[in-house]
Formats: structure tokens, sequence, C-alpha cells
């Protein structure tokens, strides 16, 4: 490694701003999203499955590791949203 003139080294509390020195960093938003669709993906994974199967909630819920109830509130929360939603209902009618 080279030293550059002039300049010193420092650490990384240093290049922080003092309301996030010796504090964990703050947490991404990012990563909600990424939880935000994967919930969003696996719900419409649901509503497919129930809609082109002739499995029960149950066995489904079974495939997702979740209640039989979970499965229909995610299978009437995609169905009410492919109603309303142009986007949606495209990609899950093709």
């Amino acid at each position: 490694m080279h030293r550059i003139s002039g300049i010193r080294p420092c650490s990384q509390n240093q290049l922080l701003p003092d309301t996030y020195r010796n504090q964990d960093p703050p947490v991404e938003t990012s990563a909600a999203r990424v939880e935000a669709l994967n919930e969003e993906s696996e719900e419409i994974a649901i509503y497919l499955i129930r809609r082109h199967t002739g499995l029960t909630n149950g066995e489904i819920g079974k495939i997702f590791k979740m209640k039989a109830q979970a499965v229909s509130k995610a299978g009437i929360k995609i169905e009410r949203l492919v109603k309303e939603n142009g986007k949606i209902s495209n990609q899950v009618n093709k």
C-alpha cells in the first residue's frame, strides 16, 4: 500500500457524522423494500396456484409454511389488486 504525503490514515468513526459514531450504522430502507417485494411475490404465487390448480388453502399453506387462513387472505388481497391495478393484472394474466 502506498502512502500519499500529507494524508494521514483515519478510522471509520472519524468519517461518520457525530450522530453515528459509536452506533450501529442506520438500516437501509432498501432492505424493507426487498422484504415487501418478496412478500408481494409470494402472494402473487399463492394467487396463481389457487387459480390454476386444485390445491386447497391448507395444501398451499404447507408449501409456503403458513396457515390456510393466511393463504386465503393473501389470495384475496391479490385478487383485489388484480381488479384494481391494470399493471398487476397484466403481470399475472400473461
